[in-house]
């Protein structure tokens, strides 16, 4: 699997909206459910990890919805590396 686009518009009006913090959510092995169907057939013994980021303030996402993307797509993929060395 890999890591989708993200969509910097949206994030932009949540972050200029909601005063909400950040939690960045990395999961792997998803990519074998991407769709109810898919899920199903996967089931039983469906596995895969997640691993929440401490809370982030959205302040860099109110200023930059971008560049903060960048900056949490790399933190997710660094996560997946780690992930898939265990």
């Amino acid at each position: 699997g890999k890591l989708r686009s993200f969509k910097s518009a949206g994030v932009a009006l949540m972050a200029r909206e909601l005063h909400w913090e950040v939690l960045i959510v990395t999961l792997d092995g998803t990519w074998q459910a991407a769709t109810p169907l898919d899920l199903y057939r996967h089931l039983p013994g469906f596995r895969f990890k997640v691993h929440i980021e401490p809370p982030q303030s959205i302040e860099p996402f109110r200023e930059d919805a971008r560049a903060a993307l960048e900056g949490a797509r790399a933190v997710m993929e660094r996560r997946i590396q780690e992930f898939r060395k265990q």
